[in-house]
């Protein structure tokens, strides 16, 4: 994934691909947060 970021030519697709990630793992770790939380 990192090489298609990479070769991507403009910069406002950088900039997305990079917001969408963060966005993937901000999810990922609110996911994460929930399910410990459930057990204890």
């Amino acid at each position: 994934m990192a090489a298609f970021v990479v070769s991507l030519r403009k910069l406002w697709m950088r900039i997305a691909s990079r917001v969408a990630g963060s966005w993937v793992a901000a999810t990922g770790l609110l996911m994460l947060g929930s399910s410990l939380s459930e057990r204890g």
